[in-house]
C-alpha cells in the first residue's frame, strides 16, 4: 500500500470515526504544530529538555481531538448561533482565539483521549 492511500485511509478514519474534516484536522494540527515549536524554542535550553518537548510532541498530536472535544461539549448546550454574536467575536479577535487554544494544547491529553475512548465505545 502506498503512502498515499495510507494516508487517505487514515483521513476516511478520522472523519468517519471522530467527526473531523480534512480541513478542520490540518487548520488544527497546523495550529497546534506552530504552538509546539513555540514550545520548543522555549524549553530547548532546560535541563529536562527532551521531556518536555515530548510532552508538546503528544500534545500537538492530540490537539485537534481536544479541541473537537470542546467545541462539541460547547455547542450542544449553547448553540452555535450564541457564539456568532458580535461582542463574543470582537472578544475571539482581540486574543481569545490564542488563549482558547493555549487551553487546548495543555490540556490535550487528557482531553484528547477521552474524546478518542469516548468515541470509540460510542461506536
Amino acid at each position: 500500500m502506498t503512502l498515499g492511500r495510507k494516508a487517505e485511509k487514515y483521513f476516511r478514519m478520522i472523519r468517519t470515526r471522530m467527526g473531523l474534516e480534512k480541513n478542520y484536522y490540518l487548520k488544527s494540527f497546523i495550529i497546534a504544530l506552530f504552538i509546539f515549536c513555540m514550545s520548543v524554542y522555549g524549553f530547548k535550553s532546560s535541563e529536562k529538555a527532551a521531556i518536555y518537548i515530548l510532552i508538546c510532541g503528544v500534545n500537538a498530536l492530540l490537539f485537534p481531538l481536544a479541541r473537537r472535544a470542546v467545541e462539541n461539549v460547547v455547542f450542544r448546550f449553547t448553540g452555535k448561533e450564541f457564539w456568532a454574536t458580535h461582542p463574543l467575536q470582537t472578544a475571539a479577535s482581540n486574543g481569545g482565539h490564542t488563549l482558547l487554544w493555549m487551553f487546548y494544547f495543555v490540556f490535550a491529553i487528557p482531553l484528547g483521549v477521552f474524546y478518542g475512548l469516548w468515541l470509540w465505545l460510542k461506536k
